[in-house]
């Protein structure tokens, strides 16, 4: 280090109180894995998943019984690199730790990382879960029972945190949640929820929720040797059981930048190692329209190879940007360069320093040079490409791996978004999904359904997925507007009739059990009563409490709490 930055170095350390040295954390070892639906994938929190540190694991369809799982993805994480105001390269990424790591667990608190260890774990939360104590609440303004995922959340100051881990949360957002009564803290015997956070969907969450929290100052950069950002990454994982988002996941990230530097060019990258099932017969591409990365098979069949392969079932799978971040002008920013790098030493190969992952991440290859048009995108001394592999193979015309017939192999790839400025305290938010289009004709295939699907992926998530049950009583029409519902008798036997009256027109009335079970919904047509029996509903109920809800045109109306006796 020269004078001059050794200089700044010891005044900004006494102006800040910004650690940037390493803090000797430990590297992460939770795993937890994602697998509500038709997908199971591998979470790590040391700056990667899809894996488990030793085979990829992110396994599309889950296998029938007796057979063996096969996996789309060896690896992903989140490459992020910048300059500060003087010129200085500041680099986060993450591999496959063999050199060391970049990202530890938990958050920047006051400039610092905190004990690490107590923040390496995952927070997972089930949407029946919330389901209940959404419905408890909205029945009568009170929780009776929340279960331990919800009290465990790290939503905003939790009261109950303490009871479960052995450190208190920081003063600061994190997990989020949804504020029933708008006091700034997270809990739900007040109504609050845990929420997938995404702007303008308030109260939106999924069937299966992971968060955790990472910032790259807990070390040193073992595994680029680049300086140190100071940022802090919030990562949350979600997925859906219904169709048809039932193969695929999804990823909320929130990255905030906890330095006093601002960070000028910084890009945001998407690393990902697509193994589609055997490691060595991949191709790769993208489609610039969606900011979607793909991978697919160069050969008719999959064969087993180190890893199980697909066979002659092969699929599609992408990486789907459904949310960039916003530029300095406010503009949402989709994927501004598509570059891959393969398994070797050459100059399209792996990186092995700082200046070489930034040089990845600003869409140029190892040795500086840029994209060119044509063939592998190398030297092809044409004209330069932000994207390399636009083309639908299928199209003979357009520039893909199939068309210019590349040797297969173990493609990786980055999809990067940049240039940004982030002054010290802003944040960055971006949204992506992985997508599964089922037995795909190879080789060349076409890339019409994996682009249909994103299509549809992209409408339901900009709809908030929908929003399901997830009302505040606010939400709620009030007594003036809709009759209140009469359900009686209540307490009610298990053998009995039960009666409800004051239906809205056209509604329909859904019975729920307490951890969050659909048992019957019942359509009114043009009734205001509507019978239902006990002893002929789809599914065999004991005693306990239930809950009611009206619905109308997809939004409940009103709750009523039930008690069933023997």
């Amino acid at each position: 280090m020269n004078l001059k930055k050794l200089l700044l170095f010891c005044l900004t350390s006494l102006l800040f109180p910004f650690i940037s040295v390493g803090q000797n954390c430990a590297a992460a070892q939770s795993q937890i894995d994602l697998d509500v639906n038709n997908v199971t994938v591998g979470l790590l929190n040391g700056g990667d998943m899809w894996s488990n540190l030793s085979d990829g694991r992110y396994i599309v369809p889950k296998p029938l019984p007796g057979a063996s799982p096969v996996s789309a993805m060896y690896t992903s994480s989140l490459w992020i690199g910048g300059v500060d105001d003087l010129g200085n390269l500041k680099l986060a990424a993450q591999t496959y730790r063999q050199g060391g790591d970049d990202f530890w667990p938990g958050p920047i608190i006051n400039g610092s990382a905190p004990v690490c260890g107590y923040w390496d774990q995952h927070y997972v939360v089930y949407g029946s879960e919330i389901t209940l104590v959404r419905l408890d609440f909205l029945a009568d303004g009170t929780v009776d029972s929340v279960p331990d995922n919800l009290l465990r959340w790290p939503g905003r100051g939790n009261p109950y945190y303490s009871n479960y881990f052995p450190t208190a949360l920081p003063n600061q957002d994190l997990a989020p949640f949804y504020d029933e009564d708008s006091d700034g803290i997270y809990d739900p015997y007040n109504g609050d929820f845990p929420v997938l956070g995404i702007d303008g969907c308030d109260s939106t969450y999924a069937d299966q929720m992971v968060w955790w929290v990472i910032n790259d100052i807990g070390n040193i950069h073992g595994q680029t040797g680049g300086d140190q950002l100071g940022v802090e990454i919030q990562t949350l994982a979600y997925s859906f059981i219904a169709p048809p988002l039932d193969y695929s996941t999804f990823y909320n990230y929130k990255i905030i930048n906890k330095s006093p530097d601002v960070l000028n060019d910084l890009y945001i990258g998407q690393f990902a190692d697509p193994d589609l099932g055997c490691w060595d017969n991949d191709y790769v591409g993208c489609d610039k329209l969606r900011s979607m990365g793909i991978v697919y098979n160069a050969t008719a069949t999959d064969p087993t190879c180190a890893s199980t392969g697909y066979g002659t079932s092969i699929p599609l799978v992408g990486i789907d940007l459904l949310k960039g971040p916003d530029d300095d002008n406010g503009n949402e920013l989709g994927m501004t360069s598509f570059i891959y790098y393969n398994n070797d030493g050459s100059p399209q190969g792996n990186p092995t320093n700082a200046a070489e992952f930034y040089g990845y991440l600003t869409g140029k290859w190892r040795d500086g040079s840029p994209i060119e048009h044509g063939g592998d995108g190398y030297n092809e001394n044409t004209v330069p490409a932000t994207h390399v592999y636009p083309g639908n193979p299928s199209d003979p015309n357009n520039w893909s791996e199939c068309t210019v017939s590349n040797p297969p192999g173990d493609r990786r790839f980055i999809m990067s978004i940049g240039p940004l400025t982030l002054v010290p305290g802003a944040i960055k938010k971006m949204t992506s999904g992985v997508l599964y289009a089922a037995d795909i004709q190879h080789p060349c295939p076409s890339f019409a359904p994996l682009l249909a699907i994103s299509d549809s992926v992209q409408l339901m998530f900009d709809n908030c997925f929908g929003d399901g049950i997830l009302l505040s009583n606010e939400h709620l029409q009030s007594d003036t507007e809709v009759g209140r519902l009469e359900v009686y008798p209540n307490p009610t036997g298990l053998s009995s009739m039960l009666t409800v009256d004051k239906v809205t027109l056209g509604s329909t009335l859904e019975l729920w059990t307490l951890d969050g079970v659909l048992i019957t919904e019942i359509k009114s047509n043009n009734e205001t009563r509507v019978r239902i029996n006990l002893d002929e509903l789809p599914i065999k109920i004991s005693a306990g409490i239930y809950f009611l809800t009206a619905k109308t045109e997809g939004e409940i109306e009103q709750v009523v709490k039930l008690s069933i006796v023997e």
